[in-house]
């Protein structure tokens, strides 16, 4: 897998990420065996994630396969001299000039212009060097100009040279109460609908739901939840998605089963997850049947939608525990399908895909005051119907500013057409009536009723 962390939060995110991943793998910040935990280093497929080499004293090294992309140099600086110094070289990383101005005209057209050569050489050479890739991860915010303009720009171009590479995103979209930027809606609209041909599966976060999932661990330490402490979250999700990949047990989930399983359409790639137990307070029990439960619950999600209204189209559930019976597992599955009567479209026989990791949940030394190491954990991801009202509330605040033109003379500026907001808009109105006519009784998938 190659991973591309695109904009100042898909950089951040990044931060965290190769921080957790080296942990996880028994690799050091300086991209060598670090002796710790001897085992799990060895049973772990290293490569994965990493490409692996032999420095000149014969000792084996590892180097990310990443590319960290901003149009600010100062974010890309952060990275260069922060806690990755030594893993992540300036060959891994490409900066332009200057900021986006929480643009996304400005990102795909202007500032994005002067990035976007160097980035496409970084990831054909990432490509290359890769022997059968098969994904590329692209982590990115787009509520600003860099994550949502240059995001269709790099990922269209990898399914030109590429296009048998599945795309994954881990998207963090606006949050009405938590938002940096009054043009977030024109920015995360004009993004979804642009790369949504391009991108095969997409992950999607809200700031203000991880805030406030975080929150009550944070209060007896009278702390607020900082960007840190979500960035986290979204590194450990996909820590989750891909543990299966690196220690492959008796039961595992690929990223391609992910994706075959999970979109029954290409348009409808938007998935919510659920990480079980996240926090020390979020633990009820130590069974599979107790955190299947739990992970069902809509407290739990990462985006703001309630999985008791509307149906799950398709449901994966990912456990990681080093002793956990397969049979238990399907056992717990199915009884929280029935018993709890989690609602499902009717015209898929059985929703569930389960993968199993022998290799459990852990923390890096930073996130470990914070966070749980159960025996037992979960990753829910969900295609379900409820997405729709996400992406309604972000409809209707770009539609609010469409009807007044507000802002839009400076995407013109930057080189977008007028008619390019009404066509997103009706795009995006176009997806969401897909997704609720799949929750309606009775509807097949192309609209039309069984009972006719």
């Amino acid at each position: 897998m190659i991973s591309l962390h695109i904009g100042q939060a898909g950089n951040q995110i990044g931060n965290r990420l190769w921080n957790l991943l080296c942990h996880e793998e028994g690799i050091n910040l300086s991209g060598f065996p670090s002796g710790i935990n001897v085992e799990r280093f060895e049973e772990c497929d290293h490569h994965f994630y990493f490409n692996e080499s032999s420095s000149t004293n014969d000792n084996t090294s590892f180097t990310p396969r990443t590319c960290f992309i901003d149009t600010d140099q100062q974010t890309i600086d952060e990275i260069l001299s922060g806690s990755l110094q030594n893993i992540v070289h300036s060959d891994l990383t490409c900066a332009g000039s200057g900021s986006a101005h929480n643009c996304y005209a400005s990102g795909k057209f202007q500032s994005g212009k002067v990035v976007v050569n160097e980035a496409t050489t970084s990831i054909r050479r990432l490509i290359e060097s890769c022997h059968n890739c098969k994904h590329l991860m692209i982590y990115h915010s787009i509520n600003g100009g860099t994550g949502s303009g240059l995001t269709p720009t790099l990922s269209g171009f990898v399914k030109t040279i590429a296009p048998k590479i599945q795309i994954v995103s881990q998207t963090v979209i606006p949050s009405q109460n938590i938002c940096q930027s009054t043009t977030a809606p024109y920015n995360a609209l004009l993004c979804l609908v642009e790369s949504n041909e391009s991108i095969d599966l997409r992950f999607v976060y809200e700031n203000e739901v991880l805030y406030n999932l975080i929150d009550p661990l944070l209060k007896p330490q009278h702390r607020l939840p900082s960007y840190h402490h979500i960035n986290h979250v979204i590194a450990l999700q996909s820590s989750c998605l891909t543990s299966g990949e690196r220690w492959k047990g008796e039961l595992y989930m690929s990223v391609d089963a992910c994706i075959t399983n999970l979109i029954p359409f290409p348009e409808l790639n938007m998935i919510t997850s659920a990480i079980v137990p996240i926090t020390r307070s979020t633990v009820s029990g130590t069974n599979s049947r107790a955190i299947t439960v739990d992970a069902f619950m809509s407290n739990y999600e990462v985006c703001s939608i309630n999985t008791n209204e509307g149906k799950y189209i398709s449901c994966g559930v990912l456990y990681r525990s080093s002793n956990i019976p397969v049979q238990e597992v399907e056992r717990a599955c199915f009884e929280v399908r029935n018993e709890l009567e989690t609602p499902f479209v009717e015209w898929i026989p059985s929703g569930f895909k389960v993968g199993i990791s022998p290799q459990p949940l852990i923390h890096d030394k930073m996130a470990q005051k914070y966070y749980t190491e159960p025996e037992i954990s979960l990753l829910k991801i969900s295609n379900h119907t409820g997405i729709s009202n996400v992406l309604e509330k972000l409809t209707t605040d770009y539609r609010a500013l469409l009807d007044k033109r507000a802002f839009t003379f400076w995407y013109i500026g930057e080189g977008m057409e007028e008619g390019e907001f009404v066509t997103c808009q009706e795009g995006m109105e176009a997806t969401i009536a897909k997704i609720k006519k799949l929750g309606e009784k009775g509807q097949n998938p192309d609209g039309s009723d069984d009972e006719s």
